[in-house]
């Protein structure tokens, strides 16, 4: 009565020890070793709108060994290929950091216990962790900075480091910071929040379900917006818009109310009205993708369409209360080799402070209004009761969703 291939597929599995694992299990079997070549991985749901499956922004997350050497050609090259693999708009590669020290620099391993992707258990508390982070796109392209993939990781993390999860638990960690290209970001549990991802099969809660997710926050860096004003450049941006969405020229000049760009040169900003935004169909049969990349101006990596919410723009909150949201947008990054971002989590680096003073307001929300759609709660930090020299940041908090867990052998 058995099957063949089922059988043989089952002892695969049981040799490479896959198959059939918590999350926060450490992935060894008792009394097998790890296969050398896997790693674990997940995919999870960033931003996602609370109580709804299939929302949010999927990311894929790679934990590799303590101490990985990111600059080896050899490895830039395999998480390139890993990427594409996964076919996500982004895949973070995550691995501790053996020389980091706490908030005040101090070296040497930041929470004396071994590394999670060893195994070790039972480590002692510590009040912070140190991780490497890299970002790539499904076309294998490398981007510095990436919300969601971050808040993916965060999600993963704080299960496997034992932060509240269920399974056996690491270390009893309160702060998680990610050392990426050009930022250091800071991640916690947001107020509340006291488990980490969970996998609880059957539960038919998907993605986004109280069970296997979890609400995380981060702090990102603050973006001004330089509004673009020579005249050559503003009349090439607003064609570029007005050809990927085919509208008309009274459209465009009725409705535009401002262009700027970030203050890193990354994202071109256009806030339209709410009306145009919400008018503007999905999809490449609905728009030209291409057209967004014509502008020969300084922007490297998206453009942001925009618009001020209305009061008709409620979502229910996880704590079951309505929540306001101020903003809603939607960032196209062909540049990145990303059509259409669902949620952009470092997008709201740059539109929160924008929308904040707008609104006159400190903590502002921000729903994309992608297929998916997603939500992005923003609170302003001005670093002015922090000490001279401090800066300004974006506190980012987020719903994260498990959808996948399992192990790489590419």
């Amino acid at each position: 009565g058995k099957d063949t291939w089922y059988e043989g597929e089952l002892e695969v599995r049981r040799r490479r020890g896959g198959g059939g694992r918590r999350l926060s299990d450490s992935g060894k079997k008792d009394g097998e070793d790890d296969d050398e070549d896997s790693k674990p991985c997940w995919i999870v749901d960033s931003f996602a709108m609370p109580g709804k499956a299939g929302s949010g922004n999927p990311a894929g997350v790679v934990l590799l060994p303590e101490g990985t050497d990111s600059c080896k050609p050899e490895l830039v090259e395999w998480m390139r290929t890993v990427a594409k693999e996964f076919n996500q708009t982004e895949t973070a590669f995550v691995w501790e950091k053996v020389e980091e020290g706490s908030e005040g620099g101090k070296s040497g391993n930041v929470s004396g216990a071994s590394s999670i992707s060893s195994g070790g258990s039972g480590g002692p508390e510590t009040d912070e962790v140190h991780y490497s982070i890299k970002y790539y796109t499904c076309s294998g392209a490398e981007v510095d900075l990436c919300g969601h993939a971050t808040l993916a990781s965060a999600s993963v993390l704080f299960d496997l480091l034992g932060s509240g999860a269920g399974g056996k638990k690491r270390r009893h960690v309160k702060k998680i910071f990610f050392h990426a290209n050009k930022d250091k970001l800071k991640a916690k549990l947001a107020p509340g929040a006291s488990t980490g991802v969970q996998i609880h099969p059957g539960d038919g809660q998907g993605g986004c379900g109280k069970k296997n997710s979890v609400r995380i926050c981060m702090d990102f860096p603050w973006r001004s917006l330089r509004e673009v004003v020579e005249e050559a450049d503003r009349t090439a941006i607003l064609r570029m818009v007005q050809k990927a969405f085919k509208l008309s020229d009274e459209t465009i000049h009725k409705n535009l109310l401002f262009v700027g760009i970030d203050s890193v040169g990354e994202d071109v900003l256009v806030e339209v009205t709410r009306d145009v935004l919400l008018s503007l169909k999905h999809g490449p049969s609905h728009i030209n993708y291409d057209a967004l990349e014509t502008w020969g101006g300084g922007y490297s990596r998206g453009v942001i369409l925009c618009s001020q919410a209305s009061e008709k723009d409620i979502v229910i909150a996880p704590d079951g209360e309505r929540m306001r949201i101020d903003f809603l947008s939607r960032f196209f990054g062909p540049k990145a080799g990303i059509p259409e971002d669902s949620v952009t989590g470092s997008a709201h680096c740059t539109l929160a402070p924008y929308f904040g003073a707008k609104v006159g307001k400190a903590n502002v929300v921000g729903m994309q209004v992608s297929e998916r759609r997603g939500v992005v709660e923003c609170a302003l930090e001005d670093g002015a009761c922090e000490g001279e020299g401090r800066m300004k940041k974006v506190r980012i908090v987020g719903t994260a969703g498990l959808a996948v867990g399992g192990t790489l052998f590419v």
